[in-house]
This record gives structure tokens, sequence and C-alpha cells, in this order.
């Protein structure tokens, strides 16, 4: 594949077949020979020629065209030296292999399936992945006793499998909990076994603890745990083979932690099971279509998932907490995101509710001044037309804590004999703080990052400006205002908990937003 995804870094194989990574790069994993993350793809030196690129965990390998392979992060061809030079942050080349002509990596250990059909594994072997018929770690390549020449092979974190087109079969080494292998005792498999026999297999996928085949007619059939729903929501016995209705064209397959992805004909991708992206997270029970057409490559990982569009453009969706997608921002997609190559101009700054930064109130205008909605800075659009009547301001447009924000027009309101929380609200078409227009019916129109109406200590209703709170981390940031309007806050030192959004709290989360404390969705309650 020219595509791989680890639990939260990626890298794609070039069109002069170098090797572009991105994202976490605490092990090393990206391979420029630091340790410090990229949020954009940086070429990996040293490293061309370049055929198949694999990630699994904090690791990768990479596969080059004359059959011997390179891995850098927290290698599992590293094991057995010091703790301290265990990552390795340049590539380097794997002893012991040659004639490779497909890799499989995962979070500790490592696979090569060689011309002749042979495979052999290197890396941690606490559940026998390694399949040598042993559980003791090994730094150089062992040799795996299969019952045929594999045809193609995959790895997933405790489990590896191959299988061969000339029988059917499939076989799997390693922790086979929910695997099939139900005529074997304990949760180990230190060789080989034969878990399915799929008439016409032309590729399979390993997951935590769910393995998918795909055939040569294009149908994709899962078994193994499905706790999570990782092979659609249904609830199969651990030994039944579930085939995915829906899904009779596939070409290709990737299976991440929760969630397979099939590239189908025609290049739009479908996935099943948890979504990767955070922002959604109850499990599917039917096919999801990403939003992707005319894709050639696919890459999943812990989670989020890549696909390479025909003619070299990359896009990803899925968590983003260490710029795996690679589009400059730390923001989560549920949709494709554009893989920005260097030299691309950034993306637009979210808009994290506080307004365009400023200097003074010269720097900030209405959106338009015909209608005038939004207060912004001198990047706002401006029209150039002339109003025959423009539209009232519902204030006046100031730079309030570096920001452009709206400072509503409002009188006082008539005094309250009880100002309760929730008794205010905004008027947003007239900038007025009015009674009885903020009661928490509903709560996200109740989340407020700028100026917001709330009860004084005078019993009426006041407006009261937010403060911006700077952060480096959603840890930094709670959420204050409840019930009523809610308003992004530091996190009280005495509060230790998560937030918890299905728990009462409505479908929001604190979050860091462009170095301010925001509000984050949370969805799948």
């Amino acid at each position: 594949m020219p595509l791989a995804a680890g639990a939260s870094h990626t890298c794609a194989i070039v069109s002069n077949a170098e090797v572009r990574c991105w994202g976490s790069n605490r092990d090393g994993q990206l391979g420029l020979g630091h340790v410090s993350p990229s949020e954009l793809p940086s070429v990996v030196p040293g490293l061309w020629g370049v055929v198949q690129i694999s990630a699994g965990g904090n690791q990768t390998c990479a596969l080059k065209a004359e059959g011997d392979v390179w891995c850098w992060g927290a290698g599992a061809h590293a094991l057995m030296v010091d703790r301290a030079t265990e990552r390795q942050t340049k590539p380097t080349r794997v002893e012991g292999v040659s004639e490779v002509k497909a890799i499989a990596t995962s979070s500790a250990h490592s696979c090569a399936l060689r011309d002749d059909g042979r495979i052999t594994c290197w890396g941690a072997n606490h559940e026998g992945e390694l399949g040598n018929g042993t559980k003791e770690d090994s730094a150089v390549p062992v040799p795996v006793a299969l019952p045929w020449p594999a045809s193609g092979l995959a790895v997933g974190p405790y489990t590896s499998c191959a299988f061969s087109t000339e029988t059917s079969e499939i076989a799997c080494w390693g922790m086979h909990f929910d695997m099939g292998a139900k005529d074997f005792e304990g949760p180990f498999l230190t060789v080989p076994t034969i878990v399915r026999t799929v008439a016409g297999v032309a590729e399979i996928a390993v997951a935590f603890h769910h393995v998918c085949a795909r055939t040569t007619g294009g149908s994709v059939l899962c078994w193994g745990d499905n706790r999570t729903g990782q092979f659609k929501n249904a609830h199969p016995s651990p030994g039944e083979t579930t085939p995915i209705a829906g899904l009779d064209d596939a070409v290709a397959i990737e299976a991440g932690s929760v969630t397979t992805c099939a590239l189908r004909r025609g290049g739009a991708i479908s996935c099943f099971g948890k979504p990767v992206a955070r922002v959604i997270q109850r499990p599917r029970a039917d096919l999801l279509d990403v939003g992707v057409q005319g894709a050639d490559a696919l890459a999943v990982g812990g989670t989020h998932a890549c696909a390479r569009i025909s003619g070299g453009q990359l896009v990803c969706w899925g968590s983003n907490d260490d710029r795996q997608l690679g589009d400059g921002t730390p923001e989560p997609h549920a949709q494709p995101s554009t893989v920005l190559a260097p030299g691309d101009p950034p993306p637009a700054p979210a808009d994290n509710g506080l307004g365009d930064a400023c200097g003074s109130d010269a720097d900030c205008t209405w959106d338009d001044p015909c209608a005038p909605s939004r207060c912004g800075g001198p990047a706002s659009p401006h029209p150039t037309s002339t109003c025959a009547a423009p539209g009232p301001a519902p204030g006046s447009c100031a730079c309030l804590h570096g920001r452009c924000l709206l400072h509503p027009a409002s009188p006082p309101p008539p005094p309250l004999a009880a100002c309760a929380p929730g008794a205010c609200g905004l008027d947003e078409g007239r900038g007025l703080c009015l009674v009885n227009r903020g009661t928490a019916t509903n709560p996200t129109s109740q989340v407020t990052e700028g100026p917001f109406c709330s009860c004084d200590g005078q019993s009426r209703c006041a407006f009261e400006w937010v403060s911006p709170v700077s952060c480096t981390k959603d840890d930094d940031c709670w959420i204050a205002g409840w019930p009523g309007p809610r308003r992004a806050i530091r996190r009280p030192p005495d509060i230790h908990r998560g937030f918890h959004p299905c728990s009462g709290d409505g479908d929001i989360a604190p979050a860091c937003r462009q170095g301010i404390c925001g509000f984050g969705a949370r969805y799948g309650c």
C-alpha cells in the first residue's frame, strides 16, 4: 500500500518513491532523526525507492524495490537493545530479510512475505505472534512454519494471519481470542493454525480482536469479537463468520482498532463499526460512506483514516490530536480533509467563537454594513456596493480582550423580583438583554463564547463579557454556567475528573481551540 496509518501518525509514498510522514513522533515513528511532531508531511531523509509502506502503533516499516525492509520508531526490530536506545528515529535496515514482496507492521511486531511464499516475523512474541512455536521475543526475523506458500499476510497488535489462494485457507497465530480457532486449548496459538476456509480469498485484514477477509468477487466476511460493533452492529457468536451486507464490490480492505473500511470499485470508501472520527462515537449498523470518490488507496489507523485520490491528492479524517490528519489544524474531522503539502498555504483558522483578533476598535467592522450580523476584523468580507437602506446594527463592533466582539446597545432591563439562573437571554436581532430568553431548554443554544446575559447583583439582566482563557490542551479548560448560558473557563484546580457530556451536561465538552478555551462537540450519547 502507498499509505499507512499508525496509532496517531501517517505516512505516504509520494510520486518519486520517497516517503513523507506526519503526526505524532514521540518514538521517532516519522523517521526524521528526532522526536518532534510534524503537522504537515515531511520527507523521511535517506529513504527512496520505496514500493510499500506499513505502520502500526508508534512504528513504521518500508519495503524497497530491491526487496529489503527498513523500519523506524518504537521498533520491533530494536526490542533486544537497551531501553534508552530502543526507539529508532531514522530508517534502519532489518537484517536477515531479503527478497520480500509484502510487509505488515503492528504496534510491537512485524512480518515479511518473501517472493517464494515464506514468511518471517520479528519483535514482541508475548502471545505467540511470531509463529515460531515459542513466546520469546526476537530482535531478528524468525521463520514461520506455514502449511503452504502464502499468498498474502496481515498482522494486528497480538495476532498474525496469512492465506493461500490455492487452498482458500486462512491461518493465524498469536492471540486467537474469538478468532475462530475453536479446536485448540488456551488463548494463544504459537504456530500457524487454519482458522477459516474462504472461497476466493484475495486479502485479509487483522485488528485487535477481529479479522476480515475480502474475496475476488468483492464480498467481505468478518469474524471475532464484535463488542463495539467492529463489523457492523450485529452480535454473532465468537466462531461465526459474518458477511457484510451491502458490500459486494470491495477491491481493498483495512481494519483499525474498532473500524473496518473498504475501498470499492469506482473509488468510493465505505466503513463499518465504530467510526474513527472522535466526534461520532456510536457504532453504526450500516455502511458509512465517508464521502470520498475516485480513491485508489486506503489506510486505517487507531482513530483516523486516510485515502489517496486518483492524481495523488491525499485526504484524511478522524481524530487529529497529534496532527495525524496533516491539514495543519488540531481539529478532528468527520469528513475527509485535504492533506497539505509543504509550502501550501495554511487553512483559515477555525472560528473559536471569540471573534477575530484585533488591537483596537478601528480593526473591527461589521461583515455586511447593509445587514450587520457578525462583528469581525479587517479580513472579514465587506461588500463594496452601497445600501439603499442600511440595516440597524445590533450594537457597536468593538475590540474587547483583543477580539472583535459585539457590544450590544442594550438599555437596562426592568428589575426582576427574582433573577434566577437562566432567566435572562440575548435577543440577537437587536442586541438586547431580555427577561425569560435564556431558559436552558436546548443546551446547545445556551453555549456562549462572547457576550451573554446573566443576572447581576441587582437582580436584573445584564451583559457579561467572556475574557479569553489561554490553553495548550483540552484538559486546561472547563465549562461553567449550568444551568443557563454556559461559558468556557479554566479548569478549576479542585476538579480532576473528566467532562462527561452524556450525563446531563448536554452534547458539548470543553476544548482548547486555537489556543483559547472553547467548546467541542461530542456525540453518541
